[in-house]
């Protein structure tokens, strides 16, 4: 990070005092509202250039941090609520979906934590168990040497053993939590095969280094998960993929995967464009790709039946008997059907609004 801008009303907070020591050497920058920096770039990509991830958005968060996962219409749901803490990555992958969802140019982390723990306190009171995570709109993990706010959540979820907390990241920033392991937190990594991520994730750290640092949250007492999404159908995708589940049941041990999702390649048709000029490099758009129920261009309904089965199959045969629940990530219930899976059990919580609310029976 080069800049901080911070609003007024979040500086005196002690976490953003200890947050700004970090910062030594960054230019600070105090403003009233940091939604009037977000309207002034009103419009520009995120990010608006190649400074735009060097610059860091302090700000207080005024609606509910909870929010049911926004599952693609006519999608399968899983029941996944996020804790919106933040808006944002530097990482910068080539089927990044944040560029036609926000609306600000520059990462933003929302630090009314004391907020948040009285929204979460009053939810715990209810004891309904509840599978939730940080890492939808930003990586859990990418700003935590400078935030520690992932351990803060670690510590505070640990007094309410029927609320799930997962951590979603590509970073390898674990060390502020290996001394903090709690049951109900499941650290996890969004993963791909080297040779998809040299050329999709060329900022993230290599898959192998994710792997390293889930052997130590295993160590610690942690739960992980992996999410194989966007699953790309690249030139030989079934040697990269199959050769990276034995390297990585190699190394971690079923028994300690509290699950593992699979999506394939999707995108709001409107960032096609955006993807060809920003990333040239990239093969995401190269295969055959159609309109799908959602609205979002996808692969043919049965190129990725074919993905899901052989995944699926890798899985369970490397897994045995204790292969963890497996799921997939905004497909249809039809898609579902055709992969074989049956809903997995994560909590009671079942989100009934998203199970094939519509006829998707023979469209892609």
């Amino acid at each position: 990070m080069e800049a901080v801008i911070v609003e007024k009303g979040v500086r005196h907070y002690p976490w953003v005092q200890q947050m700004l020591t970090r910062c030594q050497g960054m230019e600070i920058e105090e403003v009233e509202d940091v939604r009037e920096v977000i309207r002034r770039h009103h419009g520009l990509p995120y990010p608006a250039d190649k400074s735009s991830s060097q610059r860091l958005l302090l700000g207080r968060h005024r609606g509910t941090f909870l929010k049911h996962c926004p599952c693609s219409p006519c999608s399968r749901g899983c029941g996944y609520h996020f804790l919106h803490i933040g808006i944002g990555c530097p990482i910068e992958c080539s089927y990044c979906f944040l560029p036609g969802f926000i609306d600000t140019s520059f990462p933003l982390l929302l630090v009314n934590f004391d907020d948040l723990e009285q929204e979460l306190a009053a939810l715990a009171q209810q004891k309904k168990p509840l599978r939730m995570g940080t890492g939808e709109m930003t990586d859990s993990l990418i700003f935590e040497p400078l935030t520690g706010f992932a351990r803060y959540l670690t510590q505070m979820f640990a007094q309410w053993p029927h609320l799930t907390l997962e951590l979603k990241t590509k970073s390898l920033f674990v060390d502020s939590l290996l001394d903090v392991a709690s049951k109900n937190v499941v650290i996890a990594w969004s993963l791909n095969p080297a040779a998809v991520a040299a050329i999709e994730e060329p900022l993230a750290p290599l898959p192998e280094d994710r792997l390293r640092a889930a052997e130590r949250c295993c160590a610690a007492g942690y739960r992980v998960g992996f999410h194989f999404d966007p699953i790309i159908a690249c030139p030989d995708w079934q040697e990269h993929y199959h050769k990276f589940l034995q390297q990585m049941f190699a190394r971690i041990s079923p028994l300690q995967i509290a699950w593992i999702s699979l999506g394939t390649f999707r995108i709001l048709p409107q960032l096609r464009d955006y993807m060809r000029r920003r990333f040239p490099q990239t093969q995401t758009i190269l295969g055959e790709l159609v309109t799908a129920y959602d609205g979002k261009l996808r692969y043919f309904r049965p190129k990725r039946a074919e993905i899901y089965r052989q995944m699926i199959a890798w899985i369970r045969d490397l897994c045995g008997t204790h292969t963890p629940p497996l799921y997939l990530c905004m497909e249809s219930q039809e898609l579902w059907h055709d992969a074989g899976l049956a809903f997995p059990c994560f909590t009671e919580e079942r989100n009934q609004n998203c199970i094939d609310p519509c006829n998707t029976r023979g469209i892609h």
